[in-house]
C-alpha cells in the first residue's frame, strides 16, 4: 500500500513545541495534593477546538510533566482550556477549570498547576475549592 510521506519540514514541526503544556505540582512538600489528570482543549487560530486527555499524570508535590499535542500544529494556538483533576488525602477529589484569556495573543507553550497561596497572586490565579491554602494557576510561557 502506498503512503504519502510528510517530508522533513512537516516532521520538524514536532520540535517547535507549539501547544506544549507543562503541568506542575508546586504544592509544599509533605502535602498530599496530587494532580491526577487533565482534560485539555486547544483552540486553533480559526477557533477550532482540539481535545486531548492526559491520564495518569500522578504529579506529587515538586513534580512536573509536559504534554504535547497528538499532532504537530502548523501555527500557534489562540487559546487553551484545562480541567485539572486533583486529589488530596484530607480533601478527596476536586476539579479545577483554567482557561487562557480569550483576548490574549496566541502563545506557543504554557504551564498549569497548583501551588500554595503564600506568594503574591497573579492574574488568573484561582483558589482551589475546598482546598484552603491552595491556588491553581495557568500561564503562557512562550509568546508567539
Amino acid at each position: 500500500m502506498a503512503i504519502n510521506l510528510l517530508g522533513p519540514d512537516s516532521l520538524r514541526d514536532f520540535f517547535q513545541g507549539r501547544g506544549r503544556i507543562t503541568f506542575a505540582n508546586r504544592a509544599p512538600s509533605g502535602k498530599s495534593d496530587v494532580i491526577l489528570a487533565a482534560a485539555i482543549v486547544r483552540h486553533g487560530a480559526t477557533g477550532s477546538p482540539i481535545g486531548q486527555m492526559a491520564w495518569e499524570l500522578d504529579l506529587q508535590p515538586g513534580e512536573s510533566d509536559a504534554v504535547e499535542p497528538d499532532a504537530p500544529p502548523t501555527a500557534d494556538y489562540a487559546g487553551i482550556e484545562i480541567v485539572l483533576r486533583l486529589f488530596s488525602g484530607d480533601r478527596g477529589f476536586r476539579q479545577v477549570y483554567l482557561a487562557s484569556d480569550p483576548n490574549a495573543a496566541p502563545a506557543r507553550e504554557w504551564e498549569a498547576g497548583i501551588r500554595s497561596d503564600d506568594v503574591e497572586p497573579e492574574a488568573g490565579d484561582l483558589s482551589v475549592a475546598e482546598g484552603p491554602g491552595l491556588v491553581a494557576y495557568f500561564r503562557a510561557l512562550t509568546p508567539a
